[in-house]
């Protein structure tokens, strides 16, 4: 909390961060309350989530998740973590694609669809009150 009890504003310091790859300084801000729910126009709606997943900071969106982050979100181009992760060259063997087979395996468990739908389909399902699926957690 900030001054006179209101809550801290962050201003995009978390969305920066990200974009910066200053891993440690983005998870310090998620646990001290910036919100992983804040959709960033400048990135066409995207969550921290999304710009994790864009950047192939596998680590950071497991992250992420642990804290929280809605594995559902997408932009106003219907992107989202499903596409982010099947589209994504990280090499295997590394720490980044060790992360990434992890939040594949999250993914999976909580329903997200494999192939992950095509961001217009995304877009299309969202409209339609479809997306997330149902059953989906």
């Amino acid at each position: 909390m900030g001054w006179f009890g209101k809550k801290k504003s962050y201003d995009g310091e978390l969305i920066d961060a990200i974009m910066g790859s200053e891993r440690k300084e983005a998870m310090d801000l998620v646990k001290s309350g910036a919100s992983l729910e804040e959709k960033y126009d400048r990135y066409a709606g995207s969550t921290p989530l999304l710009m994790a997943s864009a950047t192939d900071q596998w680590d950071l969106v497991e992250f992420f998740i642990e804290y929280g982050a809605n594995i559902w979100a997408y932009s106003k181009f219907g992107m989202n973590v499903g596409d982010y992760a099947e589209g994504s060259r990280v090499i295997p063997d590394c720490p980044e694609g060790q992360a990434l087979q992890r939040v594949r395996a999250i993914l999976h468990q909580r329903g997200f669809p494999s192939p992950a739908p095509h961001p217009k389909e995304v877009v299309r399902l969202a409209a339609e009150g479809k997306w997330p699926p149902a059953g989906a957690h």
